[in-house]
C-alpha cells in the first residue's frame, strides 16, 4: 500500500514541475488515466515530449501575468478546466487552494485520477459542473480563470456574471481565447468548422477538428432511440429542425410531433454555431472580444484586452514584440489582424 503525504512542499522549481508532466503525460501513463476515449492523449500527449513541458509552463506563466502577480497563496478557480494541467501547474506554483470545473465528467475523472496517483495531495478539487451555475460561495476567490473555454459555453454572459459573483473585490479574471470573431480569416475557417460538425461528413481532421458523428445524426438517433414509432424518414426531418437544441428539448419537439404534428423550427444556420445535443456546448463558438470587454464592464469589472499574436509559450522577442504592440495601438486596430485574444480584468471594490 503507497502512503501519500499530506502535501508536497510548494512551490516547486520549473524543472520538478516539468518533471512531473513527463511522468504523469508518459504514454503508458496516458493510457491509464484516460477516460476519453483518446482525447487526453490527443490534447496532452505532446506536452510530455521534451521541451513541449518547458513551453507549456511558460505560457501559463505569461498568460496569467504570474511573474508579476504570483499566484503563491491566493485562492484560484479555473472554470472549463478541461484536463487540469493549468490547475496542476497552479497547485504546484503555490496556490492556496484551486478548484477546477468542468462540464465533461470523463474529464474530470481523468484528471482524479492522476491527482490520485501522486506521491503527495494537492490542494486541487476537480468538480463537475456548469460554467453558469457555478457551486462556490461569493466573493471566495482571488483569481478565476478561463483559458480556451468560454468559446465553448452557452450561455456566456452568465459565465461572466458568475465569476463576478464568486471573486473577492479586487480578484482577477482572466479570459484567454483563440475564436476571435473580429478576424475575417479566423470567422471564415470556423465557419467551415461549424458546417462538418453540424452536418458532416466525419473527418479526421478539419482546421483540428476530429468529428466521428455530426450533430444532426445525433439528434436523429436520440429522437429514434426515444421514439421507436418514428420512421426514419420523420427522424431525419425532426433532426433538422432541432439544431440549436438539446437533449431533453430534441426529446420535447419529438414528443410534440408524435402528439399533435408540430414541427419545430430550429434549422442550422451557416453563421451561428451549433450546438451539441448531449453536452449542451458549443464546439467553437467566435466571441468578439470588444463586445466581451464591455460586458465586463457593465457588471463592475476594469477590463484590459489584448490581441494575441503569440509567443507566449516561447517567450523572448516574439512576446516581447505582443506585448509592445499592444501597448502602442488600440485593440480595435490590433483585433482584426489577431487570431486570439487575451482580456485580464479585475472585480472593482
Amino acid at each position: 500500500m503507497t502512503t501519500r503525504d499530506s502535501g508536497c512542499a510548494t512551490p516547486l522549481d520549473d524543472a520538478d514541475i516539468v518533471r512531473l508532466y513527463r511522468q504523469l503525460l508518459a504514454p503508458e501513463a496516458i493510457q491509464r488515466y484516460d477516460r476519453t476515449g483518446g482525447w487526453f492523449d490527443r490534447y496532452c500527449g505532446v506536452i510530455g515530449q521534451p521541451g513541449n513541458g518547458e513551453r507549456l509552463l511558460r505560457a501559463i506563466r505569461n498568460s496569467l501575468e504570474l511573474d508579476a502577480r504570483p499566484v503563491a497563496g491566493l485562492r484560484v478557480l479555473e472554470v472549463g478546466s478541461g484536463f487540469g494541467l493549468t490547475c496542476l501547474t497552479l497547485a504546484l506554483l503555490g496556490a492556496r487552494s484551486v478548484d477546477c470545473l468542468d462540464s465533461n465528467a470523463q474529464m474530470i475523472q481523468t484528471m482524479r485520477g492522476y491527482l490520485d496517483d501522486l506521491p503527495w495531495t494537492l490542494p486541487v478539487t476537480p468538480t463537475v459542473g456548469l460554467a453558469y451555475e457555478l457551486p462556490y460561495p461569493d466573493d471566495h476567490f482571488d483569481l478565476v480563470v478561463t483559458v480556451e473555454a468560454i468559446s465553448h459555453f452557452l450561455h456566456p454572459e452568465r459565465c461572466l456574471a458568475e465569476a463576478h459573483r464568486v471573486l473577492k473585490p479586487g480578484g482577477r479574471y482572466v479570459i484567454a481565447d483563440d475564436n476571435n470573431a473580429l478576424n475575417p480569416d479566423a470567422v471564415a475557417m470556423t465557419r467551415e468548422v461549424w458546417e462538418r460538425f453540424e452536418n458532416g461528413p466525419p473527418t479526421d481532421d478539419i482546421h483540428g477538428h476530429r468529428i466521428h458523428e455530426p450533430y444532426v445524426e445525433r439528434r436523429r438517433r436520440l429522437l429514434q432511440e426515444a421514439f421507436p414509432a418514428l420512421g426514419e424518414a420523420q427522424a431525419a426531418r425532426l433532426a433538422r429542425r432541432t439544431a440549436y437544441m438539446v437533449r431533453d428539448e430534441v426529446i420535447a419537439a419529438g414528443r410534440r410531433y408524435l402528439h399533435d404534428g408540430t414541427l419545430p423550427d430550429s434549422r442550422f444556420q451557416p453563421d451561428r454555431c451549433p450546438v451539441e445535443p448531449l453536452s449542451g456546448h458549443f464546439m467553437e463558438n467566435l466571441i468578439d472580444p470588444l463586445a466581451l470587454t464591455g460586458e465586463l464592464e457593465a457588471l463592475g469589472f476594469r477590463a484590459r484586452p489584448e490581441a494575441y499574436f503569440g509567443g507566449e509559450s516561447r517567450g523572448g522577442l516574439l512576446y516581447a514584440a505582443n506585448r509592445l504592440i499592444n501597448g502602442l495601438l488600440p485593440p480595435s486596430l490590433l483585433f482584426p489582424r489577431s487570431g486570439g485574444f487575451r482580456i485580464r480584468a479585475e472585480k472593482r471594490a
